[in-house]
């Protein structure tokens, strides 16, 4: 009986009109408040700069677009050793494990691995080659880029005081690692294979055409955070707001008509909870 009162007397028509205004209020407000605080934009739909609607007639006609989609997987380096200088650092006995339990996951993935590329320092180019060896299978190609070594790719925001790089270092740093990005990060454009080959090195250098074209980058955490926001067209100074564990998996997928999907950020499940590191 009471419950049945309570229930009249909270939908009462004299009540339900007091609240009318104010839920009419609130909701104004909070509408007004996505709007200034959740600014949208627009994505951008050339941002590889090969998007074919603004090719020039003559790149067209050198080149085949196919519905190939690319997978980019990018590998955060095991464990290394805080010895010596920055770019001369080899993995730790747990570092060099973490990389193998990288490359069993990839194999287990079984899917064809077009090229690995890493950065030209020590901790990250002994873990690709532990992952290939452990990937048990010849990969045709295998690159190596002072673009993709570790820096500050801009002034996080907000600010910390115990990561204050000085200025200098931010200006050459970001240059480089944006260069990486466009290295690695963008749609697969096929050439046409009865023309010049020299005709095609600006837009692409793939020859296959796999409908799912894998590329395995091992790098380094700042390198990967930068790229993951930059892909996905979000603020790049947000990179510090997450971590990423030792020999995790970031997956990027990049189709054929320039949309970007991620599968999945740091992912670390292949490595066991007593050999987790974050250095």
């Amino acid at each position: 009986m009471w419950r049945n009162i309570a229930a009249r007397r909270l939908y009462s028509p004299f009540i339900l009109a007091s609240l009318t205004p104010l839920c009419s209020n609130f909701l104004s407000n909070k509408a007004e408040a996505k709007s200034e605080d959740l600014p949208e934009k627009e994505w951008d739909a050339n941002w590889d700069k090969r998007e074919v609607e603004y090719l020039s007639s003559a790149v067209k006609k050198r080149t085949r677009h196919v519905g190939a989609t690319r997978h980019i997987l990018l590998v955060r380096h095991g464990q290394y050793e805080m010895n010596k200088d920055d770019r001369n650092q080899n993995l730790t006995t747990l570092g060099r494990l973490q990389s193998k339990l990288v490359g069993e996951r990839l194999r287990a993935l079984d899917v064809p691995i077009h090229c690995v590329w890493t950065s030209t320092m020590n901790r990250s180019i002994e873990t690709s080659n532990i992952i290939m060896e452990s990937i048990g299978k010849v990969v045709e190609n295998y690159k190596q880029s002072d673009l993709l070594c570790e820096g500050c790719p801009r002034i996080p925001e907000p600010k910390l005081e115990r990561y204050a790089p000085n200025s200098a270092t931010v200006f050459q740093d970001s240059a480089r690692i944006e260069a990486g990005f466009r290295l690695i990060f963008h749609r697969v454009i096929y050439k046409n294979e009865d023309l010049d080959e020299s005709d095609h090195e600006e837009y692409n250098d793939e020859e296959k055409t796999d409908p799912e074209h894998y590329d395995v980058v091992v790098c380094h955490g700042n390198v990967i955070r930068y790229c993951l926001l930059r892909v996905l067209q979000l603020d790049t100074s947000a990179w510090l707001r997450f971590a990423l564990n030792n020999g995790s998996i970031t997956w990027v997928t990049i189709f054929a008509d320039g949309k970007v999907s991620v599968r999945s950020v740091g992912d670390s499940g292949h490595i066991p909870k007593e050999h987790s590191t974050y250095s």
